[in-house]
């Protein structure tokens, strides 16, 4: 009676296609295993935005004249970087940004991140009923990337001339990067913009400290 039990599941499992349990296959060229290691993406170039020049200003009130843009190559707009842990010994110095450029900021050498500032953006801000000119915007955008610009993150820099009154920065937002180093320590750096008439080609920088050097008291 065992004999014709097993006759018959035999029988059945042929006809079914019953197979032997066995070891999962090998991943297949296609679908490589979570050991395989993976080719870091290329680096690629910093993106770069075309300079649009400023149109003149038109009001809507008949006759009134056309409203000049501000100079452009008279913007003065600069990038500043410093490393403040550890602090760095070298003198910061301010970097002139081109207004009509995609702009590459020097950064610390030690720093994996890049960072470049778009060309100067100008748009117009007027009342209501587009008969009186308020003020120019002026926009530049800081990006800055430490995967071969594979992403980017931006910060907004913007300055407002009014056509009445003196020159204001809208929002003066800073990039603060911070770096694991090897041995766990975290390198921090800022980089910031400006825009203003103040040409200054260094500012005093983060102290240095010189060991067995009097310093005269204030």
């Amino acid at each position: 009676m065992l004999l014709r039990v097993l006759t018959i599941a035999v029988a059945a499992c042929a006809s079914l296609g019953c197979q032997k349990s066995a070891e999962p296959p090998p991943p297949s060229a296609a679908q490589p295993s979570a050991l395989t290691k993976t080719e870091p993406a290329p680096s690629l170039r910093p993106p770069e935005f075309p300079f649009v020049a400023p149109a003149p200003w038109q009001s809507r009130k008949k006759d009134a004249p056309a409203i000049p843009p501000p100079d452009v190559d008279a913007e003065v707009w600069r990038a500043f970087v410093t490393q403040n842990e550890p602090l760095q010994i070298k003198t910061p110095r301010w970097q002139a940004l081109a207004p009509r450029e995609t702009v590459e900021v020097a950064m610390p050498t030690v720093s994996k991140y890049r960072c470049v500032v778009t060309p100067l953006s100008i748009v117009t801000e007027a009342n209501d009923f587009g008969t009186k000119l308020k003020a120019w915007v002026m926009t530049r955008r800081l990006l800055c990337s430490n995967d071969g610009w594979q992403s980017w993150t931006e910060y907004s820099h913007t300055a407002r001339l009014p056509t009445e009154g003196e020159r204001e920065m809208e929002s003066v937002p800073q990039a603060f990067i911070r770096e694991r180093e090897p041995d766990q320590s975290v390198r921090q750096t800022f980089v910031l913009l400006r825009s203003d008439k103040e040409q200054l080609e260094a500012t005093t920088g983060p102290p240095r400290i010189l060991p067995g050097v009097r310093v005269d008291e204030d």
